[in-house]
């Protein structure tokens, strides 16, 4: 009986530790400002997308972009429901 419950503490706490996963995600539609997935790439493209922010915020995902003069790649209407992928 001890060593089961042994076994069965252990098997637990392994289990807590392989549950502590980190991901990172990238929104792929709408595309985003700047996006790889956007065609064809320019010179400008942000392959960072993915990256963890730094922890003074420098990085933030718009990066200031909203301010480029790029082509309209979604009109998204307030209250209508839309895919994101």
């Amino acid at each position: 009986m001890y060593f089961s419950t042994i076994l069965l503490t252990a098997l637990f706490a392994a289990g807590q530790l392989l549950s502590f996963v980190q991901a990172h995600v990238e929104m792929k539609s709408p595309i985003p400002f700047r996006s790889k997935f956007l065609v064809p790439n320019g010179p400008n493209t942000d392959f960072t997308n993915t990256a963890p922010l730094n922890p003074d915020g420098s990085n933030f995902p718009c990066k200031l972009y909203h301010h480029d003069t790029l082509a309209t790649q979604a009109t998204l209407t307030a209250g209508s429901s839309f895919t994101l992928e």
